[in-house]
């Protein structure tokens, strides 16, 4: 019986502990954190970290807290930023003209931090915490601790060094020889300058890949160590051709070096081999004048390119005269058509664009064949007939029909050869 008291305390403090409110076990919504941070930042900058927080939680938040959490961070990257505040506690404020430390439901409250990113930051990626340290509850002492950590990433992107490779030539011409073969050597003298604030590590140039078998040599033998900021040098490319064909030889001279830790960079310059022969020349001559609609003249020069091109079996130079000439071709047919519709001849303008459409064709000229179309279609409408279309026998007669088919049409083979006139 004596031990009768001892349980009934045990009982009675029990029910007491089960009806007395634990702010621990209130449900409530967590409070809203946002962070307005920059994706990505170069080194030598500033980051500006905003963080916006929320009490959504339906009570009062008291002694909120919001830290930069940078022990997180790994130190290979936190040695190279420094952090001009750490912390802010949100409601200093009140505390400060003598009100108590809480923000009720529904406040906003904000902090904002700086950080600066140290020149020597590596192209890596900052993974960035901001930690919300509260208490949630409408007691005063005894709330429910709450602790929230949040990751923003932000991207290191290092543009440094720069390596500007220039060549004295861009071109080289080569003539033909017996067979209509060119064979031989020449140089170019190439420029590498470091046109930035950090030296650049490992440079190498080389050539990408060529179409045709070279033989390359650079001096001085690469790689070099580095090029310092605002360094320039320069060095000497010998190329030896084997037998080369008349044509174009597109090559890519690439110089590709890295930075202090490690990451890689690259810079181009175009070479471009050209190996001419009387055929070439003719073939070029007929590009210009087909650049300026001379018509006659272009067709003149790609049909004596053409005779040679043959002769030596050069299949590739040959088609590429065939197509040439198969567009003028279908130019003129083009024009006189256009001329014959208005004129008001509908059949004979549909005669005039078939015949074009099938030049165009021939010249693998997709624009000139829908073009053609469009006037085979109107062609058909206008000889139909009909209230607006009076047909005189041969198709012809001027309506507002035929004036606005003839305005889209012509308009249309305008612009065509102003575009090709501008390639």
């Amino acid at each position: 019986m004596k031990q009768l008291p001892l349980i009934l305390v045990f009982l009675v403090l029990g029910a007491l502990a089960a009806a007395a409110p634990s702010a621990a076990d209130e449900p409530y919504t967590p409070p809203t954190i946002t962070i307005d941070v920059i994706d990505s930042i170069t080194p030598n900058s500033d980051i500006t970290v905003r963080v916006t927080v929320q009490n959504t939680t339906g009570t009062r938040m008291w002694r909120s807290r919001v830290y930069l959490d940078i022990m997180s961070t790994p130190t290979s990257i936190r040695q190279h930023l420094t952090f001009y505040e750490t912390e802010e506690h949100l409601t200093r404020y009140k505390v400060v003209r003598g009100d108590k430390d809480y923000m009720e439901p529904g406040e906003v409250q904000t902090a904002t931090f700086r950080i600066s990113v140290g020149s020597t930051m590596p192209a890596v990626t900052i993974p960035l915490y901001v930690a919300l340290q509260t208490e949630i509850g409408l007691c005063e002492e005894g709330c429910a601790p709450y602790l929230r950590s949040v990751q923003n990433d932000i991207v290191v992107e290092r543009n440094e060094p720069n390596i500007f490779l220039t060549l004295d030539v861009t071109d080289v011409q080569m003539e033909v020889g017996d067979c209509d073969i060119a064979q031989g050597g020449f140089s170019v003298t190439y420029t590498m300058e470091n046109t930035s604030q950090t030296t650049a590590f490992t440079v190498r140039l080389a050539f990408d890949t060529p179409p045709v078998p070279l033989t390359i040599l650079i001096l001085p033998q690469m790689p070099l160590s580095s090029i310092r900021a605002g360094e320039q040098m320069e060095g000497t490319i010998y190329i030896s051709t084997g037998t080369l064909s008349p044509g174009t030889i597109p090559l890519v001279a690439r110089v590709t070096y890295t930075d202090y830790y490690g990451k890689s960079f690259s810079s181009t310059a175009d070479l471009t081999i050209t190996v001419v022969n009387d055929a070439y020349q003719l073939f070029m001559a007929g590009e210009g004048a087909m650049a300026e609609c001379s018509y006659d003249e272009a067709a003149e020069a790609y049909e004596a390119a053409l005779v040679i091109y043959e002769e030596v079996e050069n299949d590739d130079m040959a088609q590429r005269c065939r197509e040439r000439l198969a567009r003028i071709g279908a130019v003129r047919y083009h024009l006189q058509a256009a001329d014959t519709l208005t004129a008001g001849s509908y059949a004979d303008a549909k005669t005039l664009y078939q015949q074009a459409r099938s030049a165009y064709v021939q010249a693998n000229d997709c624009v000139g064949v829908a073009l053609c179309d469009q006037g085979i279609l109107a062609c058909n409408a206008l000889l139909g007939g009909g209230a607006d279309t009076p047909d005189d026998g041969n198709g012809g007669g001027g309506t507002p029909v035929l004036t606005v088919v003839l305005a889209v049409i012509i308009a249309g083979l305008a612009g065509y050869i102003v575009l090709r006139r501008n390639r």
